[in-house]
């Protein structure tokens, strides 16, 4: 598998601050890393039992969650 399909990279308006997100898929975990504004990356997770998703760390992201998961399922084009 094409290593560079499973790594997508954009940016998010933030208050005003344009903010580059890096987002690689991981096949085992099928979870996604996050690296924010060259931060310390945090991990987008989906549960699939009550259909919701989350970061670990809690509250990582500069943005709502689910305005994030919205936007990395669009740049990988595979919706939940």
């Amino acid at each position: 598998m094409n290593a560079a399909a499973l790594t997508k990279e954009f940016d998010l308006e933030v208050e005003g601050t344009t903010i580059p997100f890096v987002v690689e898929y991981d096949l085992q975990t099928h979870s996604f890393q996050v690296s924010e504004n060259g931060k310390e990356p945090y991990r987008l997770l989906f549960n699939m039992e009550n259909k919701s998703w989350s970061t670990s760390p809690e509250g990582a992201t500069a943005v709502p969650v689910e305005e994030l998961a919205l936007k990395v399922q669009q740049s990988f084009g595979i919706f939940v």
